[in-house]
């Protein structure tokens, strides 16, 4: 059969392209939404800081023990719920589209810990990439 000029597996796989974009572009604003969100608590905590007069030590203790905090968070969610989202998944995807099995590549527990792991490192100021 014919879809608008393309055989029908052409246009699911058009349908299926489009498809992962539009989610890969919903997963993109939900972390810099939740990157934002974090930083943002944590940037109006340090602001009451200066506009109450603390000293800097403290404001300073309060951003190391944040970030700190979020740091392990991340840590040990890759650690201990899902060791295979510590890996870049580059050669692992790579791997797999070439015929290798790839244990716990594409399981919905290592994504969510490298998407929420993602988070918790960027807006932990952690270098991270």
């Amino acid at each position: 059969r014919s879809i608008l000029g393309y055989s029908g597996k052409t246009f699911a796989r058009w349908v299926l392209t489009i498809l992962i974009g539009v989610g890969v572009a919903f997963v993109a604003r939900f972390l810099q939404f939740m990157i934002s969100t974090v930083s943002g608590i944590r940037n109006s905590i340090l602001q009451s800081f200066f506009d109450e007069g603390r000293p800097d030590t403290h404001a300073f203790a309060f951003f190391a023990t944040y970030n700190l905090i979020l740091v392990l968070g991340g840590t040990l969610m890759t650690v201990y719920l899902e060791p295979s989202a510590a890996a870049g998944g580059i050669p692992e995807l790579k791997a797999y589209l070439n015929g290798t099995h790839v244990k716990n590549l594409l399981r919905l527990r290592a994504i969510l810990v490298k998407i929420f792991g993602t988070v918790l490192s960027v807006a932990s100021v952690l270098a991270a990439g």
